[in-house]
């Protein structure tokens, strides 16, 4: 009876052997899985590397502001009518600085500082920024502001406003011991307020 046992054990094992190889065979991935596997993973890097760029381009470029002479940037009759429309002293007795930043179909917008004790008081003076196309120019905005900042700080930086691309103002003030950042944008008529932060950084 021990013997007529072992040849059913020994039969049973070939069979069941030949059964998983089926079944592995059955369950193995085409070659085309792996073809389309790897157009997946193709364009999943593409995605990644478009949004990697368009983070990039979102990043706004901010410009410290270069003043030069007025008369340099603007035509004389401009220059005449932006101190005219400023004060009360003549084109000979101002010597105005400005600084220029681009504005779409020729036009430019320039951010006029008088350079004159005439046009400051209680430590702030005056600022006016025109839209100016050759000798056509518009005022569209006026502020006073404190000159006198800590070292390496500037008054005035120009950045693109992401979503219009219109130009923004950024201007830094003394407020205590800290800086407190003012945001200008231009909208195509003026410059109007879009921020107004107090920084984090102190100075002593």
């Amino acid at each position: 009876m021990a013997n007529s046992s072992s040849p059913k054990t020994s039969r049973s094992s070939p069979v069941l052997s030949g059964n998983t190889k089926s079944i592995c065979a059955t369950f193995s991935p085409p070659r085309t899985w792996f073809k389309w596997g790897r157009y997946v993973r193709l364009a999943m890097a593409g995605l990644l590397a478009a949004l990697a760029i368009s983070g990039c381009s979102a990043v706004a470029k901010v410009k410290v502001a270069q003043w030069k002479d007025a008369s340099s940037i603007v035509s004389k009759p401009v220059l005449s009518q932006v101190i005219a429309e400023n004060s009360t002293v003549s084109l000979k007795e101002l010597n105005p600085l400005a600084f220029v930043t681009s504005l779409p179909e020729g036009r430019k917008l320039v951010v006029f500082d008088f350079n004159s004790t005439q046009l400051c008081g209680l430590r702030r003076c005056t600022y006016a920024a025109y839209e100016v196309k050759g000798d056509q120019s518009r005022q569209v905005w006026q502020e006073h502001f404190n000159p006198n900042l800590p070292p390496a700080m500037h008054l005035f930086s120009v950045e693109e406003d992401s979503a219009s691309g219109q130009p923004c103002l950024i201007v830094n003030q003394v407020e205590g011991n800290n800086i407190r950042q003012g945001k200008f944008c231009y909208d195509g008529r003026q410059l109007k307020g879009a921020e107004n932060r107090l920084l984090e950084k102190s100075y002593e």
